[in-house]
C-alpha cells in the first residue's frame, strides 16, 4: 500500500514517534516493517529513501544497500521501557479533571 501511496504523489512515509505508542495502539507494530525495510520498499518503488527533520529539510539521503540504524530497533520491549498508551489511557493519574 505504501508503494501504491508513492506512486500517487505521497512524499512521507510517516514520522517517528519516541516509542510509536499511538501507532501500536492502533494495531499494527511497524507498518513498514523498521528502518531497513522500508528503505528497500521505498526503493523499489524508484524513490531515494531520506530522513527529514521536522521542517522537511533533508538530514540523510540513503545510499543504495545502506541500512538505517535506529536506536528504538535495539529495544527488546519498548512497552516494559517506555510504558503503553492503553496503559496510560485507563489510568486516571494524568486525567483531566475540573477544580
Amino acid at each position: 500500500m505504501a508503494q501504491c501511496l508513492l506512486a500517487a504523489g505521497a512524499n512521507d512515509l510517516g514520522g517517528t514517534l519516541i516509542n510509536e505508542s499511538i501507532s501500536t495502539s492502533a494495531g499494527p507494530v511497524r507498518p513498514a516493517g523498521g528502518p531497513q525495510s522500508c528503505n528497500r520498499l521505498i526503493r523499489d518503488a524508484g524513490r531515494i529513501p531520506a530522513q527529514r527533520d521536522t521542517l522537511y529539510g533533508i538530514v540523510h539521503t540513503y545510499s543504495d544497500g545502506e541500512v538505517p540504524e535506529s536506536p528504538l530497533d535495539k529495544i527488546e520491549d519498548a512497552e516494559a521501557r517506555f510504558g503503553s498508551y492503553r496503559r496510560l489511557i485507563a489510568s486516571g493519574e494524568f486525567r483531566f479533571t475540573r477544580g
